[in-house]
């Protein structure tokens, strides 16, 4: 059995007039499969979870605060060495986010929430390193 938590803080690069800054935020359930020769681990499976995002930007005066929340999913796989009681080695995961909900809200209007929203799936890969005891 294997669950996963993450908080991605991204601070974009800003440009003249402009910042903005956004927290990610992921909780998923990734039970991992466990096979492989002698003297080398691989493991995968999938992952099924929530995530929640919020998002500020400020351009001069103006400013707009954007969130979403929805359903995680994806694949986790990865190769790892014995080591004593240990194992290290590398884990390769595709996450899926898709927003269930988003809302955006600027301070000289109402907040405005879909439950539908329209658009593409925010999708990433990642590397990291793994241990496994």
């Amino acid at each position: 059995m294997n669950g996963e938590l993450v908080l991605d803080i991204l601070n974009p690069d800003e440009e003249e007039g402009l910042s903005a800054s956004a927290v990610a935020f992921d909780a998923t359930f990734s039970p991992l499969l466990h096979f492989g020769p002698p003297r080398m681990e691989a493991f995968a499976g999938p992952k099924v979870g929530v995530f929640g995002f919020s998002a500020d930007a400020r351009v001069g005066n103006a400013s707009v605060h954007s969130t979403a929340h929805g359903l995680t999913f994806g694949l986790n796989a990865g190769v790892a060495v014995p080591a004593g009681k240990a194992a290290f080695g590398a884990l390769v995961s595709y996450t899926q986010r898709r927003a269930t909900e988003s809302c955006l809200h600027a301070p000289s209007s109402a907040e405005v929430c879909n439950d539908s929203p329209a658009g593409s799936d925010l999708k990433q890969v990642s590397v990291s390193v793994a241990m496994l005891f």
